[in-house]
């Protein structure tokens, strides 16, 4: 039988060995429970993309106003350059070309037309006006024939009976012929002329030569 001590000692380095088998708590339970996920931060709004001028800065975007007005003056400039097309052609040709001409494309009267009132607003005053003011301050029964119309203009606006005649006819109070085949004036012009002083000599006038005005190419 061993003395006690030893047993003792035995029972010692059993419980030391004892010691060393026990598990430790993991680390897994010691750790702090992890933190929530933060939300995502709020999506900002997608940038605009912007040109960049020849200098590298950004330009900036041309607004829609900008742009309808660009266009519009694109048109007016397309409007101006096909109605001195048109208005050269019927400078050159002849009344009978002129009305075969309108008749086989009637748009291009509106498109004339177009182009004539777009020049007009740009005109200090337009001789249409002139003529109508001159007809109110006289005679309402003169009768009076207006060639080259338009838009009918001076039957619009005077008392008068009026016979509107042009090439092409898009109103029934227009008449829609040839005017060469009037035989009775070679033109028809409306001169007002007021007398300041009587001359006591005679003088023949010098007439200036009217020539068609010819636009350039371009």
């Amino acid at each position: 039988m061993e003395p006690p001590e030893s047993a003792a000692g035995g029972r010692k380095r059993r419980r030391r060995g004892g010691g060393r088998n026990r598990r430790k708590p993991s680390s897994s339970s010691q750790q702090a429970p992890a933190p929530a996920a933060a939300p995502p931060p709020p999506s900002s709004p997608p940038s605009k993309r912007r040109r960049k001028d020849g200098t590298g800065q950004a330009a900036a975007t041309p607004k829609r106003g900008n742009t309808s007005s660009l266009l519009d003056k694109m048109r007016a400039r397309l409007s101006g350059g096909h109605f001195r097309m048109l208005n050269e052609k019927l400078y050159t040709c002849s009344g009978q070309d002129a009305f075969d001409y309108f008749k086989n494309d009637p748009n291009l009267f509106d498109v004339y037309h177009t182009g004539y009132r777009e020049q007009m607003s740009h005109w200090p005053e337009q001789p249409v006006n002139v003529i109508i003011n001159w007809l109110k301050s006289h005679n309402a029964s003169w009768t009076v024939a207006d060639f080259g119309c338009g838009n009918a203009a001076v039957a619009k606006n005077v008392k008068n009976k009026v016979f509107s005649i042009d090439l092409v006819s898009d109103d029934p109070s227009v008449i829609a012929c040839d005017m060469a085949h009037d035989e009775k004036n070679k033109m028809f012009i409306l001169f007002y002329f007021r007398k300041k002083d009587k001359s006591k000599v005679a003088k023949s006038i010098d007439w200036p030569q009217l020539k068609p005005c010819l636009y350039k190419r371009r």
